[in-house]
């Protein structure tokens, strides 16, 4: 599969793409990356309160030529440079990056592997963690009890 030059794509599931990721798109066409490919995937369905229309959670991919021996940190740098006043404005939870080069892009189609599963964004938990994390001190209170309580019959 061959991908012409500054092919611009956005995906979309259960949400439809929206005016945030066309400002990105625009943003990352227009800039000196010179994309050689650019899709975003609007993943806000699978999270916590999600809400029709909206663009809090999205996955960005954009391979480059300008990416060849750049290391993955400085790519992420760069795009992170590119949008973070719409990642800001428009207050998107999550932006999850994968920035390879064409090389490393072409052997991931070459192996007949898609792309989720190369790079799959993890599950977000939103405003879950701090409950999750009091959930999980209950738990271990309890448990110390119900051993203390154990020790004590023991004795």
């Amino acid at each position: 599969m061959f991908l012409s030059p500054f092919r611009i794509q956005i995906r979309s599931f259960s949400t439809k793409p929206g005016p945030i990721c066309a400002l990105i798109k625009d943003k990352i066409e227009k800039s000196a990356i010179k994309p050689y490919h650019v899709e975003l995937i609007n993943e806000s369905y699978k999270h916590n309160g999600y809400k029709r229309g909206r663009e809090t959670h999205l996955q960005l991919i954009v391979v480059s030529h300008e990416f060849e021996s750049v290391p993955l940190l400085e790519r992420h740098r760069r795009v992170n440079e590119l949008v973070k006043d719409i990642v800001h404005e428009h207050k998107i939870h999550a932006l999850s990056l994968y920035t390879p080069n064409p090389s490393m892009w072409y052997r991931t189609y070459e192996k007949g592997l898609k792309l989720d599963e190369v790079y799959r964004t993890p599950p977000c938990l939103g405003g879950q963690v701090k409950e999750l994390s009091e959930q999980t001190q209950r738990i271990e209170q309890e448990k110390m009890k119900q051993q203390e309580a154990q020790k004590t019959m023991e004795t």
